[in-house]
């Protein structure tokens, strides 16, 4: 299974940062990957390490995300993004 995404043990404790792209992806990923995810941020959380998460939608909206992680993703601040256009940027 070359192709398979390997999960590497990482001693978090060692992190001051955990960060997060995509995080809507995780919507495609199994029950196990989810449950590694969901130990990870409580790892985290507990340590009042900082953790950012960007993804394509709101955590409410993420799709086929077990729901406890959901809750835990609306713990912090959530921004909503976008591009400028051009008569509101800056010259």
């Amino acid at each position: 299974m070359e192709n398979e995404p390997e999960i590497q043990k990482v001693r978090s404790e060692e992190l001051g940062l955990l960060l997060v792209d995509d995080i809507q992806v995780l919507g495609e990923k199994d029950d196990m990957i989810q449950e590694k995810f969901f130990n990870l941020f409580n790892s985290f959380f507990g340590r009042k390490t900082q953790i950012v998460l960007s993804g394509n939608s709101e955590p409410d909206q993420l799709k086929n995300v077990q729901s406890r992680l959901i809750v835990r993703f609306k713990w912090g601040m959530t921004a909503c993004l976008s591009s400028l256009e051009d008569e509101q940027k800056g010259h």
